[in-house]
């Protein structure tokens, strides 16, 4: 059994579960967008520090507080200027790195791709469980699903996009969903 995630803080490798895909990456790790090298994004952040020791000095009190991570960062909301803000480059090739996730408008690297594709063709089903599958890089496997005539059980609040493809859909608990099953076996 493999497990296709579109989570990106690891929640399923750390409850234990094996064989995990992070189909749009990982938040706890970086890339550099020239040359593709992999590195923690705690090295990233510590180095971060380091070199902006000025600009951190500038961050009073209560604004400590209101730092948030990448996009959910309102740089409006604080008084500090960050025009002086050192972004360290790759220490390989000097190229700009950014969180090792796949943002919308990005392309999913073709090796996950390649990967997801060869869990769905072992599948003897697919369970797609809180998605809208509205991004195609999700979506497309509940397609592979349908042509290989896997069956695909969607369990999702509310309509997706793969509702038509699906062999059962339910928007109530799973134990509903699995008593649905085992009547139709």
């Amino acid at each position: 059994m493999s497990i296709i995630t579109q989570i990106v803080d690891r929640l399923h490798t750390k409850s234990g579960t094996k064989h995990v895909v992070d189909l749009h990456g990982r938040g706890d790790r970086c890339v550099c967008m020239s040359c593709g090298k992999e590195s923690s994004r705690l090295d990233f952040h510590l180095k971060m520090e380091s070199q902006n020791s000025h600009f951190i000095s500038q961050i009073k009190g209560g604004e400590v507080r209101k730092l948030q991570p990448d996009g959910d960062a309102e740089l409006d909301s604080y008084s500090v200027d960050f025009n002086d803000v050192v972004v360290p480059p790759c220490s390989d090739c000097g190229g700009i790195i950014k969180t090792a996730v796949t943002f919308f408008g990005d392309n999913v690297p073709r090796p996950i791709v390649d990967s997801c594709y060869d869990a769905v063709d072992k599948a003897t089903a697919l369970l797609v469980c809180g998605s809208s599958l509205q991004v195609f890089s999700a979506f497309r496997f509940v397609k592979r699903a349908k042509a290989l005539n896997i069956p695909i059980i969607i369990l999702n609040k509310g309509p997706t996009r793969g509702d038509d493809l699906a062999t059962l859909k339910s928007e109530h608990d799973l134990s509903l969903l699995l008593t649905q099953i085992d009547a139709q076996l």
